[in-house]
């Protein structure tokens, strides 16, 4: 799972997943994701899906997020990564005014959100979530179908 949001927290990227199979049995007749889904056969990051994320998505979404708040459209966007293998040196993904950098090694898990429990804490309440409106569906005697709609 790829999480990204502002430094305010106010502004959240759509997430990312990347799974094993492009076409899981399980997405078979669903129209819409609430995701972005990626596909690697280790459903690891690569450099490739995360340069694609970066241009993609995160570019877009960071300028529009900017014009919403007012900035300027020349306004600097700084993206901070973590020293992960699939991320390109920081001079690679800079595109407009959108740059990176890196925390320092070892530094990652006293500063970065990500490793301070917030996706933990995110997909725990998704599942919550998600079980909650099985149960609901479950109990109007509702089909798959009717689930999906729900959902």
């Amino acid at each position: 799972m790829l999480g990204c949001a502002n430094a305010a927290g106010i502004h959240k990227c759509k997430l990312s997943m990347i799974g094993k199979s492009l076409h899981p049995h399980c997405f078979q007749g669903v129209i819409f994701l609430p995701v972005h889904y990626y596909a690697n056969k280790k459903a690891w990051i690569t450099r490739n899906i995360f340069s694609h994320w970066f241009h993609k998505h995160f570019v877009p979404e960071a300028c529009v997020d900017c014009r919403e708040a007012g900035l300027d459209n020349a306004c600097k966007i700084l993206l901070f990564l973590d020293n992960c293998s699939a991320h390109p040196p920081a001079e690679i993904p800079i595109k407009n005014n959108v740059y990176t950098m890196y925390f320092f090694p070892n530094m990652t898990s006293l500063i970065w959100p990500c490793d301070q429990g917030i996706l933990r804490s995110m997909k725990s309440k998704y599942k919550n979530t998600f079980l909650k409106s099985i149960l609901s569906a479950v109990s109007r005697s509702m089909g798959a179908e009717g689930f999906q709609k729900d959902v």
